[in-house]
């Protein structure tokens, strides 16, 4: 499936032609119908990205090594961080959750990260990122697009069929997605039996624990 969608406009445009609203120049902060177009452009990117905790190969970070601060503990994550794994000395999925942008410790209720560092003095990490739309994969654009149109769509009681058409469109650029990360992950690093016994575990994201 192909909806031509390049640019975060271009996702605005597809989603206001879903209820039939003519395209715009710009991303207009004072065009009601632009700002809930972007609204649910930016919802539906979070919870496709995220994927259950899982994401795709194009925001999946292995190899982060992050030290504690020397005088707290903490580890700090980044802003646009969606889940997180941590892994042992031995590469094994390990358990950890996260509170706010801190990673906590479940066991000993708290965000002191030093009695859970490896053998280098930091936490082994592979976390899940929200990028940017602009960033995307095309297939993940034309989903992240498609989901959106069809929020609309409902948000606005549209006709029926109306809705059904986009649902349509937007799972069939779904299983474009899926598609292509079938593909990528064939090749992938994040296939070997290291990464993928993280997914005997709860994903990790924002104040979930394991």
């Amino acid at each position: 499936m192909d909806l031509y969608i390049n640019t975060r406009l271009d996702a605005i445009n597809y989603v206001l032609s879903c209820i039939g609203i003519a395209p715009v120049d710009s991303e207009d902060e004072f065009n009601l119908d632009v700002v809930q177009a972007g609204g649910f452009i930016n919802k539906a990117s979070r919870t496709i990205q995220g994927n259950k905790g899982r994401g795709y190969w194009f925001n999946r970070e292995q190899n982060h090594k992050l030290a504690p601060d020397s005088i707290t503990g903490n580890v700090l994550i980044p802003n646009n961080c969606l889940s997180v794994y941590r892994f042992d000395n031995l590469g094994n999925p390990a358990k950890i959750a996260t509170r706010g942008r801190a990673l906590y410790d479940t066991k000993t209720h708290g965000f002191d990260m030093r009695g859970l560092v490896n053998s280098d003095g930091t936490v082994h990490l592979m976390l899940i990122t929200q990028l940017e739309f602009d960033d995307l994969p095309q297939t993940a654009k034309d989903a992240v697009a498609a989901q959106a149109g069809v929020m609309f769509a409902r948000s606005v009681e549209m006709e029926i069929n109306r809705v059904k058409v986009l649902a349509e469109e937007a799972q069939e650029a779904a299983w474009g997605l899926e598609c292509e990360e079938t593909t990528q992950s064939q090749s992938n690093a994040f296939k070997d039996s290291r990464s993928m016994a993280i997914f005997d575990f709860t994903a990790g994201g924002f104040n979930n624990t394991f």
